[in-house]
């Protein structure tokens, strides 16, 4: 199994969440690889407040591939952000995580379910 891991559930870890560490750890274990989009680790970096924080959470996005933007992510991005935004409110940073998933084959792992129900073929997991 190819998996995208959502922002969120990183989040979800630097807040102490018990199952997010778990969920992530279990992945690990069963020598899953674990991806994040460029976006995800935009996002997160943007959380931190000081420079030991952000090197802390530098240290710990190495554990994670991070899929950089492509031409066929972006373009897949525009289109999903064109046949989705007004229908259902799809913001830019999911068009791009999600047209990741899409490109790549890959399973998106996410807590925001419903921010990403709408789109077809893109396969989605609740962790926990």
């Amino acid at each position: 199994m190819l998996v995208l891991i959502d922002t969120n559930i990183l989040i979800d870890i630097k807040r102490g969440i018990d199952d997010a560490q778990k969920c992530i750890d279990f992945f690990i274990e069963e020598s899953i690889h674990l991806s994040i989009s460029v976006i995800t680790a935009m996002e997160f970096l943007a959380g931190t407040t000081s420079k030991n924080e952000l090197r802390q959470t530098e240290k710990f996005l190495t554990i994670f591939t991070v899929i950089p933007i492509s031409a066929d992510i972006s373009y897949r991005a525009i289109d999903l952000f064109k046949e989705y935004a007004l229908s259902h409110s799809i913001d830019i940073p999911d068009c791009f995580i999600a047209a990741t998933a899409l490109e790549h084959g890959m399973t998106l792992l996410t807590l925001n379910a419903k921010h990403f129900s709408m789109i077809k073929n893109l396969q989605i997991k609740k962790p926990y």
